[in-house]
């Protein structure tokens, strides 16, 4: 089992508070857009857990890359987020059970994700809202929703000074109220738009 540090310890309940202070904050699709530095379409092939030098527990996230509507990335793309660490771990409960995205190998995804911070970690903008899975549903057709099944996703942008540029599917998805998973290459078509 290994033992940390007060220090340690210390570093990690102020990286906790950061993480859950971004919890709190509600972002629609065009906020997310904007804010995210880099937004990336692809499959996960490695979701390796670990610690960094100084014993946070994080996830080193590598993705087969099908598309970056912002930002640079090459074919495969790496980033470091904070976990949760296990109990097992010897830093006792965590706050963050739950409350941070997990990943699976194969999974297809779009992200939005934020700048790297000074200690190199990353995590979705908006940390569960950022993250979007996607998925066939039964009639073939590809669909995508985040960890809060696009609640909010689309909320207030239907004053939005984009909304003149969006197609008619576009507008449509943009004016539904009800969460739900959407179409995936109406939602791939908005956010190309937005992350302009």
């Amino acid at each position: 089992m290994k033992k940390l540090s007060f220090a340690v310890v210390a570093a990690f309940i102020g990286v906790v508070s950061s993480a859950l202070a971004l919890t709190v904050l509600s972002q629609n699709l065009e906020q997310l857009s904007k804010d995210a530095d880099q937004i990336i379409a692809g499959q996960v092939i490695e979701a390796k857990e670990g610690f960094d030098p100084e014993g946070r527990p994080i996830v080193t996230v590598t993705l087969q890359v099908e598309e970056a509507y912002k930002g640079e990335v090459g074919r495969r793309f790496s980033f470091k987020q904070l976990r949760a660490p296990k109990p097992e771990e010897g830093m006792g409960e965590s706050l963050l059970s739950g409350s941070l995205p997990e990943y699976k190998k194969g999974e297809e995804l779009v992200l939005f994700l934020s700048r790297p911070g000074s200690l190199g970690l990353t995590a979705p903008i908006g940390i569960m809202q950022g993250k979007f899975n996607v998925v066939t549903d039964d009639s073939g057709k590809k669909q995508v929703a985040n960890l809060f099944n696009n609640k909010g996703l689309f909320s207030g942008m239907k004053n939005s000074h984009s909304l003149k540029s969006f197609s008619g599917s576009e507008k449509n998805i943009v004016k539904s109220s009800s969460p739900g998973p959407v179409n995936y290459d109406t939602f791939i078509s908005l956010v190309k738009k937005l992350a302009q």
